[in-house]
């Protein structure tokens, strides 16, 4: 029988989705921004508040502290709509998803599927990244997404059910991922994994907004490794509510030697970089709330020598 601790939140979630399912999806929206609203009210006193404005104070220093404000306001709101939306996946027919989540046919992942070799698709924590993963296996292809198991199995079974509904996407733990991984790449499938995961100490450590930021190093070794196009995939919210799939193939054409440290390296701070870009562009779209830089390096004046080269070589004038 499943622990109390694990089934009061479990029950919570699946009381909070029955209200979001009551309503039709326009005033689903709505109420989700009000609680987010009213989430934001009671925590802006908060510490993990207050370590969220800090952060966003030394990435966009350009902003105005009003709007460094409506910023982490606009999280709350977006991590509560994202609830809304995703909640309803049983109930969405593929065309309805569609209309959701718009992907352009010219869209960067359909060409790399062309070509024969699977693809990586790397998303992040942005606007709403698991209705993002269910219109792509919907609309271009099955994605074996990566993930962490949560530590409530009630909560992980009932996510990831959402995750996989119309049999389209299919779980891959971390921990396990490797061989289904290079299966899925090799059969001309997609692997999805979010790139702004924060990773462990002894991981790389890109430059994210100009500090050090510890990066799974995986999505650069797959594609190096298996020859696999690398794409970043994005849907941006738009003022009515929908979403347009963004998506961008990182280049890989100038790393020649396969999966050496230096080309994983390069690559993985490619794609950190023109993740910044779009987060930049979209800022309150980014889910500023989770702590990307909770795991600074030992040696600050090290990394700064370590990483320079790296920046040097990246640089378009380079």
């Amino acid at each position: 029988m499943a622990k109390l601790s694990h089934r009061l939140p479990y029950l919570l979630l699946r009381a909070v989705a029955g209200g979001f399912n009551a309503l039709p999806l326009p005033a689903a929206r709505k109420l989700a921004r009000s609680l987010g609203r009213l989430v934001h009210v009671a925590l802006r006193r908060g510490r993990r508040y207050e370590e969220t404005l800090d952060t966003l104070r030394r990435a966009l220093p350009e902003r105005t502290e009003s709007e460094r404000r409506a910023i982490v306001r606009a999280n709350y709101e977006g991590l509560a709509v994202l609830m809304a939306e995703f909640v309803r996946a049983p109930r969405l027919s593929p065309e309805q998803v569609a209309v959701l989540v718009d992907i352009p046919p010219d869209n960067a992942l359909t060409a790399a599927l062309a070509e024969g070799r699977g693809a990586v698709a790397l998303g992040a924590h942005f606007s709403n990244w698991e209705l993002e993963a269910l219109a792509i296996g919907y609309g271009i292809s099955p994605v074996a997404i990566v993930v962490k198991t949560q530590s409530n199995p009630l909560v992980d079974a009932y996510v990831n059910g959402l995750r996989t509904v119309g049999g389209v996407n299919r779980m891959v733990p971390m921990g396990v991922s490797v061989r289904e991984i290079i299966t899925t790449l090799r059969g001309n499938g997609l692997v999805g994994l979010l790139g702004d995961q924060a990773a462990s100490e002894d991981a790389f450590y890109a430059s994210f907004f100009g500090r050090p930021a510890a990066t799974f190093l995986g999505p650069a070794t797959f594609a190096l490794k298996m020859n696999a196009p690398l794409v970043l995939m994005l849907a941006v919210r738009q003022p009515d509510g929908h979403y347009v799939l963004e998506t961008e193939r990182i280049p890989t054409d100038d790393l020649t030697g396969g999966a050496t440290t230096e080309n994983v390296a390069r690559l993985t701070q490619r794609h950190v970089t023109r993740l910044e870009a779009t987060i930049r562009r979209h800022p309150e779209q980014w889910l500023w709330l989770h702590r990307r830089f909770k795991r600074p390096p030992a040696d600050l004046d090290a990394w700064r020598r370590e990483i320079a080269p790296i920046l040097a070589a990246e640089s378009p004038t380079a």
